[in-house]
């Protein structure tokens, strides 16, 4: 990401040479790497049906 927008991640810093993680700051105020970490979670439709459930279920508490 850009050196601007890096700061609203956690950034990482790497070994340049073997890519081994350093360090890791979250949402620094300053920068400190355009590399940054994020998430992606991968789900099937049934994600939808367990969500479902749990929110029904807490309605009856």
């Amino acid at each position: 990401v850009s050196a601007e927008s890096a700061n609203q991640f956690g950034e990482l810093v790497a070994d340049p040479e073997t890519h081994e993680l350093l360090h890791y700051t979250e949402k620094p105020e300053t920068f400190v790497s355009d590399l940054i970490n994020c998430g992606v979670y991968i789900f099937t439709p049934d994600i939808f049906t367990a969500i479902e459930d749990v929110s029904v279920n807490r309605e009856g508490r």
